[in-house]
């Protein structure tokens, strides 16, 4: 479950660093749902008539975010299943671990070329400042990691974004 901050070009978890065994307000929760992962979905053959497939041009990394986003303009409601697990092993063939000096090329790049496209498709007059705040991220991996390799990747990813590129590339 995740809250989506389109301004940033993440998302975040709602719960996050919260006891599991805590009883949430599953109501609230839903109420401020933007989307769901697709490594947990569970979808209705209603909300795929009425949303239309996944956007093959976000290959491999926010298409379920923008289905998602796609979904609510559309009218679509999600819902929380509390008590359902399902174990994920985050980034194990992309390479996008939840540890950014561990990520891979591949991920670098099209998470970064992905949420620029996310802006440019969401936030309307407002995507080029949001644009210029995810170029800034991108300097998180020459200042903090120390890693010019990775901050060129993210750069490419970013320009990428920029100019529109969709689909798959070989990075």
């Amino acid at each position: 479950v995740y809250k989506r901050q389109l301004w940033l070009g993440r998302g975040r978890y709602l719960g996050y660093l919260r006891d599991p065994a805590e009883t949430p307000d599953i109501a609230r929760i839903e109420r401020r749902m933007d989307f769901v992962s697709g490594a947990s979905m569970f979808v209705t053959r209603p909300y795929v008539e009425t949303v239309g497939p996944m956007d093959d041009s976000f290959f491999m990394f926010a298409e379920d975010v923008e289905w998602c986003l796609r979904g609510r303009r559309r009218g679509q409601r999600f819902a929380y299943a509390h008590d359902s697990l399902v174990h994920h092993i985050h980034g194990a063939t992309a390479g996008s671990s939840h540890v950014k000096a561990r990520r891979s090329d591949f991920s670098i790049y099209f998470g970064e070329r992905n949420k620029v496209l996310l802006m440019r498709k969401y936030l309307g007059a407002m995507a080029p400042v949001a644009m210029i705040g995810a170029l800034l991220t991108t300097a998180e991996y020459l200042v903090r990691l120390r890693s010019p390799a990775q901050f060129r990747t993210a750069l490419r990813g970013w320009w990428a974004g920029l100019r529109g590129e969709t689909g798959y590339r070989k990075v």
